[in-house]
């Protein structure tokens, strides 16, 4: 849709003359905007089932209109505020304008309602939102009205009331929204104390309304996670009890969020569940784990291709997942004592619900994430010194931390056996997941430590005369050999093939 100002437009013209000037003017516009660049923002990203991938993080007001019990030609001034300390602070530069290559705006203008009562607006305005609000934060309208009687050639507009709309409390809303209109405004006319001194317009009634659409990769709709990231904030940055029970709670509470909105926030969702899992306090690491486990079956079972490993999965160990940056500690320790503990406690009999059976669905997704963790860590520790042309050095695993991988590498085991004989398909997959693991590890830490890992699987099925378990053994063997580690030597037969290292 285009829009064409018309000066010194006879409001008596016909019809055919308005058509005649529309087609002139958009005509001699088609050069221009086949030469501009035109950007558009796609609605449909924000329903869409996938994670949000670019960065947006706008809102788009839409006012509607404004009941007042007498004529007036109205139009509305809408601004973007920081606070509402000082009225007379210039806003935030904020509003997208509607010419290409401008930058933002302070203000944005509707149309002109003329010699109504209730006048009806059907302007879209653009607001770029800050990163960071504060209960503060607030959009400003402002209402004016045009003297079209005078015989001035530019009448002045005259203001005649303000609305506020606080974003924190209503941004999320997709309802409309009824306001009243203010006559003045003073200090503080946010807060309560302030609200007192203030004289409204039709007796204080709701006179204008709105609707808002938020659009953002930053700020959640859906209120469980919009809980969460708050607690998660408030927990991270000392600002709530050291216990964190709204933490806890907001925690175990996005098991109920829609697949939509979880699989939009994936990647942060992800991201705060295993910091609190790195160093979140014990209770909250099981409970970060276990909602992290829930999340990734959910994912992993609403798969639209049915593949073993979910691809937003999949994309999230390859390139979102950055350990923090080194702003943190290595993810890995925290991973890999909690699901250590929980192993151990299946192991030794005690109940630990059917999540067990979905963390080991899942083991492959956290194998990989160690692995990654361990890489990010080895290459922050040698890449400022490491000589031009030379490789990484093997990193070598505190002796905690490696006999907790240990642990939790040898209970793996005892399931993958004890299913073997069963002829379950999971044993098989989390047989070909611990091989990878042990592939992969010898690229980042020591051998000598892989090679006890590889060891401590052979000790565990030696002996065993079962089909299924040989050829478990077989493909770990194979996958393991296969790295650049182990040099292949021919046999006698051509078929036979071994391996050194």
């Amino acid at each position: 849709m285009y829009f064409v100002c018309l000066e010194n437009f006879d409001m008596d013209g016909t019809s055919g003359q308005l058509l005649h000037l529309e087609i002139s003017v958009t005509n001699s516009l088609i050069p221009m905007l086949i030469n501009s660049q035109f950007q558009a923002f796609d609605f449909r990203t924000t329903t869409r089932n996938e994670p949000f991938l670019q960065l947006f993080h706008c809102l788009y007001v839409y006012p509607l209109s404004i009941s007042l019990s007498r004529k007036r030609n109205l139009f509305v001034r809408v601004e973007l505020r920081k606070d509402d300390t000082d009225v007379r602070r210039q806003p935030l530069e904020a509003m997208y304008p509607r010419e290409p290559g401008v930058s933002l705006q302070k203000w944005a203008h509707t149309q002109v309602a003329v010699g109504t009562r209730v006048a009806y607006y059907h302007d879209e305005v653009k607001v770029s939102l800050p990163a960071i609000w504060t209960p503060l934060h607030h959009l400003l309208f402002t209402f004016f009205h045009v003297d079209l009687q005078t015989k001035l050639e530019a009448p002045k507009p005259v203001v005649i009331g303000y609305a506020a709309l606080p974003l924190s409390t209503h941004a999320q809303l997709r309802s409309e929204i009824s306001l009243p209109i203010m006559k003045e405004l003073v200090p503080h006319y946010l807060q309560d104390s302030g609200k007192e001194r203030l004289d409204y317009l039709e007796d204080g009634k709701t006179a204008f309304k709105l609707r808002l659409r938020l659009c953002s990769s930053l700020y959640p709709v859906n209120e469980r996670i919009r809980d969460f990231f708050l607690e998660y904030d408030r927990h991270t940055l000392r600002t709530s009890p050291p216990w964190g029970s709204e933490l806890l709670e907001a925690i175990n509470s996005l098991k109920n969020v829609d697949s939509t909105a979880l699989l939009q926030f994936l990647h942060p969702v992800l991201n705060m569940l295993l910091h609190l899992i790195g160093n979140g306090g014990e209770t909250l690491q099981v409970a970060a784990f276990r909602a992290m486990v829930n999340i990734l079956t959910r994912v992993q079972q609403e798969s639209v291709d049915d593949a073993e490993r979910n691809r937003f999965l999949v994309n999230y160990v390859d390139y979102a997942f950055d350990d923090f940056g080194g702003r943190q500690p290595p993810v890995y320790p925290g991973l890999s004592t909690v699901w250590g503990s929980l192993a151990r406690s299946k192991a030794k009999g005690y109940r630990v619900g059917p999540v067990y059976d979905d963390v080991l669905a899942m083991a492959w997704f956290f194998l990989e994430l160690v692995v990654k963790s361990m890489a990010l860590e080895q290459t922050r520790l040698f890449y400022h010194s490491l000589p031009l042309g030379e490789d990484v050095p093997p990193m070598q695993l505190r002796d905690g931390v490696f006999r907790c991988i240990m642990q939790l590498y040898d209970c793996l085991l005892t399931e993958v056996h004890e299913r073997c004989k069963k002829g379950l398909s999971l044993a098989k997959r989390l047989n070909s997941s611990l091989a990878f693991f042990c592939y992969d590890l010898l690229s980042i830490i020591e051998p000598r430590q892989v090679f006890e890992l590889v060891s401590l699987y052979l000790d565990k099925f030696s002996g065993v005369c079962q089909s299924v378990l040989h050829d478990c053994k077989l493909i770990f063997l194979q996958i393991i050999c296969d790295h650049d580690l182990y040099v292949e030597m021919p046999g006698r037969d051509p078929s036979d093939r071994y391996f050194i290292n």
